[in-house]
């Protein structure tokens, strides 16, 4: 298999009613025109992956970020229970 499923005698009909139609001249500049859109293409496509790809590094240092706040936020719930059980002990001396 070929370009998009075409095999080499499908291609070369096509390429033979391409140059029946515009002419072995217009043939080339067509090709030039073909040629500068697909590195054209090839340019976008990599601008938006490398922008895909710095959206997605900013989320996640915000999810890391938001993370690590409710990590610092949380209670520190072994310094609230020793304090009640030091508590507890206190009045149980007194």
């Amino acid at each position: 298999m070929g370009l998009f499923g075409l095999g080499l005698p499908e291609l070369a009909v096509i390429a033979g009613v391409g140059i029946f139609i515009f002419g072995p001249s217009k043939i080339a500049e067509l090709g030039k025109d073909l040629g500068g859109l697909a590195g054209g293409l090839k340019k976008a496509s990599s601008e938006f992956r490398e922008a895909m790809q710095e959206s997605l590094d900013e989320a996640d240092r915000e999810i890391e970020q938001k993370h690590t706040d409710k990590t610092a936020q949380a209670p520190n719930t072994t310094n609230e229970s020793s304090a009640s059980t030091t508590n507890v002990q206190e009045k149980a001396e007194a």
